[in-house]
């Protein structure tokens, strides 16, 4: 995430249910700062969120958009024997194995058939125009889209595509707390980096907090028969909802503190 032209975040958000909680952030000076972006900054933050879930059976899945692809991330992730979906940008090289000619065939990524109704997997395909590397590449289908997602994964081809859709929705709605829907990031401009840190350290414990009251709201409403809050409507039957978690945690903190 960038904050205007002052600040790079690199974040690691886990998603439980469709809430995302901060997990693991750098933040660096400037906007696309270099540092950010090194496979070598990625990759420790991979170790560290590992050894976070070491003494436990959860299987981890990684999910991450194409600025994530590169060969050293995707070999740490299987190294530690967890899983990948990443995104793959249209130009990466791949060899596929083409079962008309049988043979391996140098394409790109984009050139890979998709079909238009449902997903396609290529198996133990070869990235980067390496010789030992290979992994599985998915394919979205291309109904109402011309790009359709190029996914690589070392796990399941058959659940790819919906373990890469829950990236939605959960680090963005983080960002967006952050931002516009809550604490106003981007009016932070002339901090120090080391300042800027510690803000937003305290905004990822704010956005936990937040959402658990919010959350409690939802779970438990006979605590707050005093309290009437529209995160509900219905529409043609069916109830959906009109305020997120951590914005209904947010209002009943406001309506707590200026009582």
């Amino acid at each position: 995430m960038y904050s205007k032209e002052n600040y790079t975040i690199l974040m690691f958000s886990l998603r439980i249910g469709k809430q995302g909680i901060p997990l693991l952030f750098k933040c660096f000076d400037g906007i696309n700062n270099t540092k950010a972006f090194l496979d070598s900054t990625i990759t420790d933050c991979i170790k560290t969120i590992s050894n976070y879930f070491k003494d436990t059976n959860y299987k981890l899945v990684f999910l991450a958009d194409r600025w994530f692809n590169s060969e050293m991330i995707l070999k740490t992730i299987d190294d530690l024997n967890h899983t990948y979906v990443i995104r793959l940008k249209g130009n990466i090289k791949v060899k596929a194995y083409d079962y008309n000619k049988r043979r391996y065939v140098d394409k790109y990524a984009d050139d890979l058939a998709s079909c238009k109704y449902k997903g396609k997997y290529y198996k133990d395909v070869y990235l980067y125009d390496s010789s030992s590397f290979k992994s599985n590449i998915v394919l979205s289908n291309n109904t109402n889209t011309s790009t359709p997602w190029i996914l690589v994964t070392n796990g399941n081809c058959n659940e790819a595509i919906k373990f890469y859709s829950y990236r939605f929705g959960a680090i963005e709605c983080i960002f967006k707390n952050q931002k516009s829907n809550g604490f106003y990031l981007e009016s932070v401009c002339n901090a120090s980096l080391k300042a800027f840190t510690s803000m937003y350290s305290i905004l990822c414990f704010c956005i936990l907090f937040l959402t658990i009251i919010g959350c409690d709201y939802t779970k438990n409403r006979y605590n707050y028969s005093n309290i009437k809050l529209e995160t509900h409507k219905t529409y043609n039957g069916v109830k959906k909802r009109v305020m997120s978690l951590f914005n209904t945690g947010l209002t009943l903190f406001h309506l707590a503190f200026c009582s």
